[in-house]
């Protein structure tokens, strides 16, 4: 009897690895080159097959590696969708897990220069 509970207790952990890494891929965010052209062509598209989402990884790490002013910012992305006194947020589109939209939210210091990158809902 124990054998048939240890075979059994293996082929559940086999079966929930095996789920738990088809998830993980399925999950993980495709990525793609950033193209400043092409994320400026999108600006307010909430289409599904927008590039913006591949490529947030990528400008996260340059904003936050170069940490540039505001204005360099914009120059660089485009106008914001949206914006506060203490932040650019760019619409990335539709988010998987919910009805709300994703953003990639820059935010800034008093010197007016990249603090922080992250993807947000609003």
């Amino acid at each position: 009897m124990f054998r048939g509970s240890r075979r059994h207790g293996l082929l559940v952990a086999g079966l929930a690895i095996i789920v738990g890494l088809i998830g993980y891929s399925v999950m993980e965010p495709e990525t793609r080159s950033f193209d400043a052209a092409q994320w400026k062509a999108y600006r307010g598209s909430l289409a599904d097959d927008s590039p913006r989402p591949a490529m947030a990884a990528q400008v996260k790490a340059l904003l936050e590696r170069r940490t540039p002013t505001r204005k360099d910012v914009v120059a660089l992305l485009g106008r914001p969708d949206e914006q506060t006194p203490e932040a650019l947020y760019y619409v990335l589109g539709r988010s998987d897990l919910s009805v709300s939209f994703d953003y990639l939210g820059i935010y800034f210091d008093p010197d007016q220069r990249v603090s922080r990158v992250v993807r947000t809902h609003r």
